[in-house]
């Protein structure tokens, strides 16, 4: 559409801008959502840096780890290139994004920073995240839609763009506005989540309610994309990949996990999943670049790729696609319902607890009465005993001065003789 713009005489990129103004937004939502956990505006700041570089980095990183087969070639032909067409080439392997990496190495570099900070308490930084990240990608989505990238299939519906030099393809074609359609999707997951974090009643389990409703949404809508070179590996794209194992990570840490080792097996799920979708065949983002090693190095890099096994199609038949955009749209009802009206898993264990502290007040209400009922027997025992005891006191009292007063008389007879 829009990929660049001019303001006074300097160009500057839709994407980044809209980037920019995600990241104001959000911190802005971030410093006034923060005043429930009166975290400080001064740590807010610093957590907005380190999600900012690792973010960055991340998204980098996953990118490069999706161009494995062109970096490994790249590397093996090392000796053919002159250093700074080697780190150009390496610059272009690595020089796109990728949203799931910059999700991740944003958690990597939160679980990080938490670590060592002892102002903020992990579970608030994370649920202060999983509610803006949605937020964050609505701008994002909207910078793609204006850039071109991330474009959707040709459509009946849609778009029709002309004279985009950056991506040639998306010209004079009407295709679906997916990632406006994303970015819908992010904003009512951000006012669910915002729902649920102004309730209170999730505290530390925001992030994984984000990780159980965005990847239903994103897995579906990766079937609507109509990229080159999508990365697909038995059928599913690379983001189709990563939405199975963090939707499986959320489902566990909510309903299943109950021990301390969950931390640690969620986290060998992801790499896991981030070394099979980057080793596959065909495993690179959207967002296409110049495939500058193959063009320089020959037809060589071209048949050595060739031989990892690109070629194979892995496409789902329209039918399937129906079957799975249809399971897709229940999952996401389930999602929606989980996120809006709280954890059945917690319903149920909560339900429990109260039957089982009503069950012991009563056993403690019994107890209590039974103990009332043996003190007031003791009690009652004690003043039958004292009161015989004082029975008995005054009886030979009054037996005693009936006797006394029966000598005095006596005498008193005894005398009168």
């Amino acid at each position: 559409m829009f990929p660049y713009f001019e303001i006074f005489g300097k160009t500057i990129g839709s994407y980044g801008f809209c980037a920019m103004v995600g990241l104001l937004v959000c911190g802005a939502v971030g410093c006034l959502l923060a005043r429930r956990f009166q975290i400080a505006y001064e740590d807010i700041i610093l957590i907005m840096v380190v999600i900012g570089v690792s973010l960055v980095i991340g998204g980098h990183l996953l990118y490069g780890i999706t161009n494995a087969d062109k970096l490994i070639v790249l590397i093996k032909r090392a000796s053919e290139f002159h250093i700074k067409q080697f780190f150009g080439y390496l610059i272009q392997i690595f020089g796109g994004m990728v949203y799931y990496g910059g999700f991740l190495g944003a958690c990597a570099g939160l679980l990080i920073y938490t670590k060592f900070s002892k102002a903020v308490k992990r579970e608030q930084v994370f649920d202060l995240f999983a509610v803006c990240i949605p937020l964050f990608h609505v701008f994002g989505r909207i910078g793609c839609f204006f850039s071109g990238c991330c474009y959707g299939v040709e459509s009946k519906f849609g778009f029709v763009v002309h004279g985009n030099t950056l991506i040639p393809e998306l010209n004079d074609v009407r295709r679906l506005p997916v990632s406006l359609i994303e970015a819908t999707c992010n904003l009512l997951i951000f006012l669910v989540l915002l729902r649920m974090f102004l309730k209170g009643k999730e505290t530390g389990k925001m992030i994984f309610y984000y990780m159980l409703i965005y990847p239903v949404a994103r897995f579906t809508l990766e079937f609507f994309r109509g990229d080159a070179i999508r990365g697909f590996l038995f059928g599913l794209s690379t983001s189709q990949w990563i939405s199975i194992v963090l939707f499986a990570v959320a489902v566990w840490k909510l309903f299943l996990s109950k021990g301390k080792k969950s931390g640690a097996v969620c986290a060998g799920l992801l790499l896991a999943t981030l070394f099979v979708t980057g080793v596959a065949p065909k495993a690179v983002y959207a967002t296409e670049t110049p495939d500058a090693v193959t063009a320089e190095a020959g037809e060589d890099i071209t048949d050595e790729t060739a031989e990892n096994g690109v070629g194979k199609d892995y496409s789902f038949t329209a039918k399937g696609k129906f079957v799975i955009f249809v399971c897709c749209l229940f999952s996401v009802g389930i999602c929606l319902v989980i996120a809006i009206y709280g954890n059945p898993n917690d319903r149920l264990k909560d339900k429990y607890r109260r039957a089982r502290k009503q069950e012991m007040l009563k056993e403690k209400r019994k107890k209590e009465a039974e103990m009332r009922a043996i003190k007031r027997a003791e009690a009652d025992a004690k003043y039958e005993k004292e009161l015989a005891e004082y029975e008995a006191y005054m009886k030979e009292y009054e037996e005693a001065k009936a006797a006394k007063a029966a000598a005095k008389e006596a005498k008193k007879a005894a005398k009168k003789k």
